[in-house]
């Protein structure tokens, strides 16, 4: 039997809730549904509690096959952290990029340098703004309104993976649905980029003034 069945178990013949026996050895019951979940194992400090409580011996409530199941748990955990940090980082990087990147007079694309920067020449800003009544214009505003939509939905879905057990269980949901995002991130992204820059070198907007 797996600790976290031994430890549901004892803590029902005790007639305990687990708000109670967090209570009793001083955790939260969010630490004790985890690990009657099978998302984590208790410290050391917080086995002895358990075992001293309930009246049982370590080796009894925590076996070797718990352990190894514990550093599957954790390597899992880990890979999950980093698709999560990737899906907070990819939007935050195009948002970077779309403040940062620059068109100069002559419509190179430019890091840093001003006057107007990508999402500038999309919404309108700056000098000489770019017409928003030629249809090709209002189409890249509108795919930058989904990009936007995107970029923070994929951030929004990161931190609750990140934060909501019960989500990051659902380790497959979470690895397509993560990849997925970010991919399409990157793609709007490219495609507003290349748009805009169609439009410019196409003369749809009007280079901008120094």
């Amino acid at each position: 039997m797996a600790f976290s069945d031994k430890l549901k178990q004892l803590r029902e013949e005790h007639g305990l809730s687990q708000a109670a026996l967090a209570k009793q050895i001083y955790v939260s019951r969010s630490a004790v549904a985890k690990w009657e979940n099978g998302l984590g194992l208790p410290d050391d400090g917080n086995l002895l509690a358990l075992c001293n409580y309930f009246n049982v011996k370590e080796e009894w409530l925590m076996e070797r096959e718990d352990l190894k199941k514990q550093l599957r748990i954790d390597k899992k955990q880990l890979g999950h952290i980093l698709l999560c940090a990737g899906g907070i980082l990819v939007p935050a990087l195009c948002v970077i990029l779309g403040l940062c990147l620059t068109f100069t007079g002559d419509m190179t694309a430019a890091l840093f340098l001003p006057p107007r920067s990508l999402f500038a020449m999309i919404c309108g800003a700056g000098p000489n703004p770019p017409s928003l009544f030629f249809p090709e214009m209002k189409g890249v505003l509108i795919a930058f309104c989904f990009s936007a939509a995107v970029w923070a939905g994929t951030a929004v879905f990161s931190v609750l993976a990140l934060a909501l057990p019960g989500l990051r269980a659902k380790s497959k949901l979470c690895l397509f649905l993560e990849i997925g995002l970010m991919t399409l991130s990157a793609v709007l992204f490219a495609a507003l980029f290349a748009a805009v820059y169609f439009l410019a070198t196409h003369k749809y907007v009007s280079p901008p003034s120094f």
